[in-house]
């Protein structure tokens, strides 16, 4: 999954919805100073991802891409389903998290990171403000944005598995017949939040 996700499944504290995002942000020796708090936010993210790179309707997402034929290859179709997911659950946000709009929600998480005390190393404080900057959780609503993330990450690539995996196609594989990855989701999300909540309760701090 992608960060709006992370971020949701962090639970209300800022510290550990922090820790989601910067679990991709932090190499292992930063990572290991950061804060109790920050700390269970990144293993939270790193149980996460591995639980549901397993789940089975992850795996059917990730088919999903691959049987296409546009050329999404085995090994980067989970980008492509992290983002797919992350546009459905901002797009139908109302569904997954009513309490709370959208715009609040990221604006709140925004607003925590700026203001955080931890000791975060100056790169990965300028990619939380570029986040802020650019509003990039709330955009996933967007697909348009959504393909142009996946064009960026392309980018990043190095040449070689950039001209073997074209990134973007996956959303417009989404574009054509969204209906299975959405049903992918619908029962992909819940035991997400299941196996989040079970984490942060036996990890409790304090």
């Amino acid at each position: 999954m992608n960060w709006l996700a992370h971020i949701l499944l962090a639970g209300p504290h800022a510290d550990d919805q922090l820790g989601g995002v910067l679990a991709d942000l932090l190499s292992m020796t930063e990572a290991r100073q950061m804060p109790p708090g920050i700390r269970r936010g990144i293993a939270l993210h790193h149980r996460v991802d591995a639980s549901g790179d397993a789940h089975p309707a992850a795996c059917a997402s990730n088919r999903r891409l691959v049987d296409a034929n546009v050329g999404v290859r085995p090994a980067a179709a989970g980008i492509g389903v992290d983002m797919i997911y992350d546009h459905l659950l901002a797009r139908d946000w109302a569904r997954y998290c009513p309490a709370v709009e959208l715009g609040t929600f990221t604006a709140r998480f925004y607003r925590l990171a700026a203001q955080s005390n931890a000791p975060i190393p100056p790169k990965a404080r300028m990619a939380l403000a570029l986040m802020r900057q650019e509003n990039w959780l709330e955009s996933y609503r967007d697909l348009a944005e959504v393909r142009a993330v996946l064009g960026r990450i392309r980018h990043r690539l190095s040449p070689r598995a950039a001209a073997a995996s074209p990134l973007p196609m996956a959303a417009d594989v989404f574009a054509d017949d969204p209906g299975p990855f959405e049903q992918d989701f619908a029962h992909f999300w819940p035991d997400m939040v299941a196996h989040a909540a079970s984490f942060l309760a036996k990890e409790a701090i304090g």
